[in-house]
């Protein structure tokens, strides 16, 4: 596993029930996505 340090922007919407993010950002946060249907992430 490589350790890295970034800097990133994010926007929270009171509004917005969904996640919307890049695959690269995913990449680097070590994000799995497994059931997107039912909202399961790990």
């Amino acid at each position: 596993m490589k350790l890295s340090r970034e800097l990133a922007d994010a926007v929270i919407s009171p509004i917005e029930v969904e996640v919307l993010t890049s695959d690269k950002l995913a990449d680097e946060l070590m994000i799995a996505i497994e059931k997107p249907g039912e909202g399961l992430w790990s």
